[in-house]
């Protein structure tokens, strides 16, 4: 006689009457979770001790003041934060908007094929390097900007508006895919209600499925926020790094059109590494990395808190909020009625009114609107990539990729540089791949509904930390303490830790995509809880596994900042011999290094050649990942 099959839950969290019993599959998941959660508390802790010195010395005013002169000993941090909130409002001001009209056209006009082209578009758009979007910033948006308001009589083009408009292509597909999935996940039988009742497509768009997935949007903003109060890289190419330079006419375009300096541009600079034989200044670098963390994880947890499932249920929009010439008459009574009746009742009739005209242009203007939205978010989208492919291609050749760097970037190629990067990744994949298995399986399997959201929470501020946080958390551990100097397994771990969230999250939508009966029937036929995670859930979640191990990858492929300080240099290094005092070459932080002499001729056809090629290999990846990522989603969304 089979065994009753155990109740499970949506994540399949199975409470068996053995609970107590400590497996090694629960141990593992202990011990990685433990590494995840330690590193995210450990980082806050690290950075608050170092920061101590220059709090003892310069009290409120390391917040308030104005004045950063390290010679001096005078650390005021006041105009890093003024500027990175400026160069986030600017990107929040046109990403925002653009965004969510682009998801509304997404999520309610397109049909399925034309919907997953522009989703692959942005997918892409999201999966290019900061480094690529900073080289394209640096030689055609800050002379967009400097030609645009000549009149002004600007020194250059490297300004706070030139940051935040780069900052705002960055995020655009962060607001526009969750804004979309949130519009998708309003019930479809609500739209049709309302269109029952004689709102237009639009009319239900806009009072019935925007209303309802309004939290998801805010989450989706707030997201995007973090993105841009943390980006260093592409900031630090185009903002002209200006320190002590609050704005004077704060009312007015001005503040816009002069160079300032962000809190993480800050960190990019090489003030980090004049910083590190004195103490007190020191404590003042790392202390702008606390500072970061503090606004970034707080933006980060606040999004994650409306995204959880007792914040994201809205409750359905009541008839009152459609327009009046909608409303339901005396006959529509909706009083004991279900929405499936009410939608069934009211798609047999004609609708109440008809649109006066002046609403039918309005709603043509807004659609039409919206489809600029989604016309701009693509286009940029393709225009960058045509324009680096473009440069880039004449460069492109076998020797660029059989040869190593000669005369300073200026001849030679980039084969040491694919080399180092291609180190680095495989470090992370098998830095990140026990861990990421570990916290997938404790979210899903093992842990209740409250803990897995607190444990989501730690996922959702790791994934949203700076990266150039994980560069100064290596410095101030490999370098600093351990004595590693730049390592590639410093690198790799640190690398690796950024793909944690990544590859968890990938896991856990599939195996919440799982069919319960595939657990119940493991359970009937007797299996323990390790048994089911080992013979049905991971092998099941395998497609999960890889599509976020490549999504890892083409993400760890591109980063700079963790590496800059801590594994990688520009030139002189070839196979590693070790680990300390082993660095390696890498594709990022070459074009870095070479996009600040973006205009010496002898270099520019080597500096686009290695932007193509570092875009080929993340786009390979992203476009390996893709089907299968939208597969899992859909299967998710649909259980």
């Amino acid at each position: 006689m089979n065994s009753p099959a155990v109740p499970i839950t949506d994540t399949y969290s199975v409470v068996a009457p053995d609970r107590r019993r400590w497996s090694y599959t629960l141990v593992f998941s202990v011990i990685g979770t433990a590494v995840t959660a330690g590193f995210v508390v450990g980082m806050v802790a690290l950075f608050a001790w170092q920061t101590l010195p220059v709090l003892s010395h310069s009290g409120l005013g390391y917040v308030t003041s104005n004045n950063w002169h390290y010679r001096q000993q005078m650390f005021g941090a006041l105009s890093m934060i003024v500027g990175t909130l400026l160069v986030s409002a600017v990107a929040l001001c046109v990403a925002a908007p653009v965004g969510i009209g682009a998801a509304i056209i997404t999520s309610e006009f397109l049909p399925g094929r034309a919907r997953l082209m522009v989703k692959i578009v942005i997918e892409l758009l999201a999966g290019i390097p900061s480094v690529v979007y900073g080289l394209v910033g640096i030689l055609y948006l800050r002379t967009f900007v400097y030609d645009t308001f000549e009149s002004f009589d600007l020194h250059s083009g490297d300004t706070i508006l030139t940051a935040g408009l780069l900052l705002a292509v960055m995020i655009l597909p962060t607001v526009m895919t969750l804004s979309d999935d949130a519009l998708r996940a309003v019930p479809a039988l609500q739209r049709q209600a309302a269109r029952g009742l004689g709102l237009s497509r639009l009319s239900a768009v806009m009072h019935v499925a925007l209303p309802q997935a309004r939290i998801g949007v805010i989450a989706a903003v707030l997201l995007a926020l973090g993105r841009a109060l943390g980006e260093a890289i592409a900031v630090f190419l185009v903002v002209g790094r200006q320190d002590n330079n609050l704005p004077t006419q704060p009312f007015t375009l001005r503040p816009l059109l002069e160079s300032g300096q962000t809190l993480a541009s800050k960190l990019g600079g090489a003030e980090i590494n004049i910083a590190y034989g004195d103490p007190l200044h020191w404590a003042a670098v790392v202390g702008l990395g606390l500072m970061l963390l503090v606004m970034v994880g707080t933006v980060t947890l606040l999004a994650a808190a409306l995204t959880s499932p007792k914040s994201a249920a809205s409750p359905p929009q009541p008839v009152e909020n459609a327009p009046k010439h909608a409303r339901p008459t005396k006959t529509h009574s909706t009083k004991g009625t279900s929405d499936a009746l009410l939608t069934a009742r009211l798609a047999q009739e004609p609708a109440v009114t008809r649109l006066p005209k002046r609403r039918k242009w309005l709603e043509r203007f807004s659609i039409g609107s919206f489809a600029a939205c989604t016309l701009l978010a693509t286009g940029v989208m393709l225009a960058m990539i045509l324009a680096i492919f473009y440069r880039g291609s004449s460069a492109l050749s076998l020797r660029f990729f059989t040869e190593q760097i000669k005369l300073v970037g200026a001849d030679g190629g980039i084969f040491f540089n694919i080399i180092g990067t291609l180190l680095l990744i495989t470090t992370a994949l098998c830095v990140c791949t026990p861990i990421a298995v570990a916290v997938a399986l404790m979210q899903s399997v093992y842990l209740r509904e409250r803990a897995a959201r607190g444990l989501g929470m730690v996922l959702y501020l790791l994934n949203g930390t700076p990266s150039i946080l994980f560069g100064l958390f290596g410095l101030v551990v490999f370098v600093k303490f351990l004595g590693w100097g730049k390592s590639w397994l410093a690198g790799g771990i640190l690398l690796g830790l950024m793909m944690i969230p990544i590859v968890t999250v990938a896991l856990v939508e599939r195996m919440k995509a799982l069919p319960k009966k595939y657990i119940e029937a493991a359970r009937g036929l007797g299996l323990s809880k390790s048994q089911t995670v080992w013979s049905v859930i991971i092998p099941q979640s395998r497609a999960g596994l890889v599509t976020g191990s490549l999504l890892g990858l083409a993400r760890a492929a591109g980063e700079t900042a963790p590496i800059m300080f801590t594994a990688t240099i520009f030139a002189g290094a070839m196979f590693p011999r070790g680990i300390v005092e082993s660095p390696v070459l890498s594709l990022p932080y070459h074009i870095f290094i070479l996009a600040q002499d973006s205009f010496d001729p002898r270099v520019g056809e080597k500096l686009w050649g290695t932007a193509a090629a570092l875009l080929m290999i993340v786009m390979l990846l992203s476009l390996i990942a893709l089907p299968v990522r939208l597969r899992i989603h859909e299967e998710a969304v649909s259980a």
